[in-house]
């Protein structure tokens, strides 16, 4: 019985650990905010070019707790969607997170 109890924590904790993904967003200027104009799945994600419009750049956003790439990065366009961005420049992996600069174009 007591070994049955184990088995099913370790999962559960393996389970709740898998989806602790943390992810901050860093404003560029404390000052400005913006409405969000952009579901997660319309945020652009540029890593080695810029685009050809014009933008600011309004923040920088953080994610940790995973080396999944995929997932890390839906979590980042989640974030950026939310504070009125409408792109990632510089995607940049590193162990255990991702970052990336949030832009928004000048229309």
């Amino acid at each position: 019985m007591k070994k049955n109890f184990y088995v099913l924590f370790l999962i559960g904790l393996t389970v709740l650990l898998y989806n602790c993904v943390s992810v901050q967003f860093v404003p560029s200027a404390v000052s400005n905010t913006f409405e969000q104009r952009r579901t997660a799945e319309e945020i652009e994600v540029y890593r080695t070019k810029v685009p050809d419009k014009k933008y600011i750049e309004i923040g920088v956003v953080n994610a940790t707790g995973s080396n999944d790439t995929i997932r890390l990065t839906e979590k980042l366009k989640a974030e950026a969607a939310e504070n009125g961005g409408d792109a990632l420049l510089e995607l940049e992996p590193y162990p255990g997170g991702m970052s990336a600069t949030v832009i928004r174009y000048i229309e």
